[in-house]
């Protein structure tokens, strides 16, 4: 009895644990049958990210020539604008620039197969 009061709540988290894990097995079942499909559902995401990257880099060279890059700029805006922007334009970058690489590694080495070997 003591048992089940100290260790009953583990079994409240193990039920939707095991339900989550049924649907990522069927997820991977469903990607592992259908790999032509992902690889293409792939490409059409990699496609507007990249060209998102490229705006944003296109952006920043143009911050820096104008120099709103420096942290001197944050001082002369009252606002913030200048390190919101510059925060926002650095994460906007690190976030596309690791969502094109995820996609680039995922067509490239197709992981979904043997992962699917593995766990299925």
């Amino acid at each position: 009895m003591a048992f089940m009061a100290l260790f009953g709540w583990i079994f409240l988290l193990m039920i939707p644990a095991f339900y989550i894990g049924m649907a990522l097995e069927a997820v991977l079942a469903w990607a592992a049958a259908h790999v032509l499909l992902v690889n293409v559902m792939l490409v059409l995401l990699l496609a507007p990210n990249g060209l998102i990257l490229w705006v944003l880099l296109k952006i920043r060279a143009k911050w820096k020539r104008e120099g709103k890059l420096k942290a001197s700029y944050a001082r002369r805006d009252p606002t913030l604008k200048g390190f919101l922007g510059r925060f926002t334009l650095f994460c906007g970058l690190a976030w596309e620039f690791f969502a094109v690489i995820a996609f680039l590694a995922l067509l490239i080495f197709q992981p979904i197969p043997r992962l699917a070997g593995m766990l299925l």
